[in-house]
């Protein structure tokens, strides 16, 4: 048995698909990230991985501080 190659193209995939495949999981993430607790451990995690700060820095620093965004 020899393995395949597939390549996915993700501006091919139709918006719909996206949808049902992602929807199901747009919940926990806002969850996740509506805890304060989480920010400190996702922005070290996000420094790790692209050797820099998050982009949304506001967004984090309003959970953060307790602000409703």
């Amino acid at each position: 048995m020899s393995a395949s190659k597939v390549t996915i193209i993700p501006s091919e995939i139709p918006d719909n698909v996206i949808r049902l495949t992602f929807s199901p999981i747009i919940p926990l993430v806002e969850d996740y990230f509506k805890n304060p607790a989480n920010i400190p451990g996702y922005i070290e995690w996000h420094k790790k991985r692209y050797n820099r700060m998050p982009d949304n820095m506001e967004t984090l620093t309003a959970i953060l501080e307790g602000v409703e965004i």
